[in-house]
């Protein structure tokens, strides 16, 4: 499983250690954590929602800590937006650790469209907005049935990152890459 690049939830009851053990995972894996407590969104509640310690983030980005005011109300589905923008935003970062950002108009992720690749729909809202059509683009993925079956589904060149070594096969409309710095030579 590649930790990397999901999204993993921590739950647990209260004072269980859920904060300290999100700090060290993401530490090892290079993550950032976005708060899901309902108290611990609220400035006022410091005390109250044992709210991680500033100096013990140990240089991992948190998100969502004491940025609302109790006298106005925040429910799910503010968090869920929120989330929803967090998440898009992560992933453009990783597109600009890895200079690869310059070789794409957008991203687009499953929340923006209400449906999971390889789903047409996601490919056609990700090809609209990018103002451009299927036989100029290309989806360059790390997940073989849900980005490159759904690409190669919609007439779509694809590009496998295989890190998982899966050993698929290359063939018409696919390229199969080891290291991400293939991308900058097939690219150019």
């Amino acid at each position: 499983m590649d930790l990397k690049s999901k999204i993993i939830l921590i739950s647990g009851p209260t004072a269980s250690g859920k904060s300290s053990f999100a700090i060290k995972f993401a530490k090892k894996i290079n993550g950032e954590i976005i708060n899901a407590d309902s108290m611990q969104v609220y400035k006022q509640l410091k005390i109250l929602s044992a709210r991680p310690d500033p100096k013990k983030h140990q240089k991992i980005k948190h998100h969502w800590y004491g940025f609302h005011t109790v006298s106005k109300n925040f429910s799910t589905g503010d968090w869920l937006k929120l989330a929803i923008k967090k998440v898009k935003e992560v992933q453009k970062r990783k597109l600009q650790k890895s200079d690869l950002i310059q070789y794409f108009e957008t991203v687009t992720i499953s929340e923006d469209v209400g449906v999971k690749k390889p789903h047409k729909l996601i490919f056609d809202h990700a090809l609209t907005a990018a103002n451009a059509n299927v036989e100029n683009s290309v989806m360059i993925g790390d997940n073989f049935n849900a980005d490159i079956l759904g690409a190669l589904g919609v007439g779509m060149k694809a590009i496998y990152y295989d890190f998982h070594k899966t050993n698929e096969q290359e063939r018409e409309n696919l390229i199969i890459i080891k290291n991400l710095k293939e991308l900058i030579k097939i690219l150019n």
